[in-house]
């Protein structure tokens, strides 16, 4: 291969790979403005890998505690509603039936 058409080859791919991060933070800035970080790619896995198992780990856990007596979760004491938490599952996890 000709090493003009080489260079203008890295060059070229030097340019689309600045143009991708260009339009990935681009997407970053208008989902910041909409109030939507959550639609991006990084929104998508931090709830993916984080939201997803602490509601599970918080449904989990005011199941457990049922109708217990005795010394109640701070959870439970202040009335939290777990329809909520699994409502906030069913959001971040849209494929769960």
């Amino acid at each position: 291969m000709d090493a003009t058409l080489w260079q203008r080859q890295v060059e070229l791919e030097q340019e689309m790979g600045g143009l991708g991060a260009r339009r990935f933070w681009d997407e970053v800035a208008r989902a910041k403005e909409r109030g939507m970080e959550s639609a991006t790619i990084y929104g998508q896995h931090l709830a993916k890998h984080s939201v997803v198992p602490l509601a599970n780990a918080i449904t989990e856990f005011l199941d457990s505690v049922g109708k217990k007596r005795g010394a109640k979760p701070l959870a439970v004491r202040f009335r939290l509603n777990p329809f909520w938490f699994r409502s906030a599952l069913h959001l971040v996890k849209p494929d769960s039936g």
